[in-house]
């Protein structure tokens, strides 16, 4: 009942963030666990990797820790409305104001993930010190990517004060927070098979990944228009504004963005976990060398048939949701603006938007929108109660 409950708060009609995202975090979470000795492998047959003079002992996550990890792995998204925190403070969201636009989708899933487990698992919140709640909660804050250079400066630092030093809880918690960032951008590195040591995932599932994440993306471009908010990051290659790209030139576009996104954010991140605290997120770290290169080729590939790839400032649509996240929190993130001032990149130079009234017809329309999107929020606890009348 748990589980259908945390499956319901998704909503299905998003294209990256719905239940089958969260399902793979879980799962990538899951075999690190099992390839870092700290979780029994479910088939005997399959051995864990072998550590040789590792940081930590094999038994430094308790079981509740363990437990919490898988929690906020398949809750660490519950009722995303699909747009980024950017969207929601330049679009003045209810969302937004009551988390004072401070990680406002990440505060959300916390608070939709706490009261699913106190309705159908109330025993996890049990504990006098309340140390598993706060451990859930701090895991799924960690995967804002606004914070994201400011926990792998935590992460390094982390390095120093363990070695040869008894590992305590908070510790435990940032090298928890570690393997549920990992697990959150899994898509490009994530391997699965029967055997869960010698085959990685193919190429086109991390593609697949990216693709619909850009449908996402893209949605969320329209709807600005149809506001009326200016991005400050560039459009995504399946926006409907402007010229729709080539296959070639999106291929090229995808390319570049997952070795923008590799670079910046995978490599360094996975590269602090497999060396630090999970050596089983070696597997995956070989991974993205490979897919690496694969897409290092490709970009070359379109280079040298003199193909003028698209200007999107070497950012994957995820990377550009991040960058509108980091934005935000910084303040600077997008704010209603003259559709004059929005701008876009078409056949290398900019060309102004058509005006809002074309798009929409009356102005009415763009309150109605806006409304429908601030109302967003309540989109889970209509699901909510209709789940609990259905079981009463």
């Amino acid at each position: 009942m748990f589980m259908l409950t945390v499956r319901s708060c998704y909503q299905p009609t998003n294209h990256y963030h719905n239940f089958r995202h969260a399902i793979d975090v879980l799962q990538a979470t899951f075999q690190v666990l099992v390839l870092s000795n700290l979780v029994p492998p479910l088939n005997s047959t399959e051995c864990s990797v072998h550590i040789e003079n590792p940081l930590l002992p094999e038994d430094y996550l308790t079981p509740v820790e363990v437990l919490a990890l898988c929690i906020a792995a398949v809750g660490h998204d519950a009722a995303h409305p699909g747009v980024t925190n950017a969207f929601l403070a330049a679009s003045r969201t209810s969302l937004s104001t009551i988390f004072n636009d401070r990680s406002v989708l990440e505060n959300l899933h916390c608070l939709t993930i706490s009261r699913i487990i106190e309705e159908r698992w109330p025993a996890l919140f049990d504990d006098e010190d309340g140390r598993f709640r706060k451990l859930v909660i701090e895991m799924i804050l960690s995967t804002d990517m606004a914070l994201h250079f400011d926990f792998m400066a935590r992460f390094e630092a982390l390095r120093g004060a363990i070695t040869g030093e008894p590992i305590d809880e908070k510790q435990r918690s940032l090298v928890c927070c570690c393997l549920m960032k990992s697990a959150d951008i899994s898509n490009l590195v994530l391997f699965f098979s029967e055997n869960i040591l010698t085959q990685a995932r193919p190429l086109q599932i991390s593609k697949d990944w990216t693709l619909v994440l850009q449908k996402e993306v893209g949605a969320q471009d329209d709807l600005m228009v149809a506001l009326n908010i200016a991005p400050s990051y560039p459009l995504s290659p399946t926006t409907t504004r402007g010229k729709v790209p080539s296959a070639e030139e999106q291929e090229q576009t995808l390319a570049k963005s997952q070795l923008g996104f590799i670079d910046l954010f995978a490599l360094p991140l996975w590269t602090i976990g497999a060396g630090l605290f999970f050596p089983g997120m070696q597997h995956g770290l070989n991974t993205i060398g490979e897919n690496r290169q694969v897409w290092m080729s490709k970009a070359s590939l379109s280079s040298k048939n003199g193909q003028k790839p698209p200007n999107d400032g070497g950012n994957s649509s995820i990377s550009t949701m991040q960058t509108s996240a980091t934005a935000q929190s910084e303040g600077t993130a997008p704010t209603p603006r003259s559709p004059a001032a929005v701008v876009t990149e078409e056949d290398g130079g900019p060309r102004k938007v058509a005006s809002t009234s074309s798009l929409n017809g009356n102005s009415r329309r763009q309150r109605n929108v806006r409304k429908e999107r601030s109302l967003s929020s309540l989109w889970f606890w209509k699901k909510r109660k209709a789940a609990i009348n259905e079981d009463q």
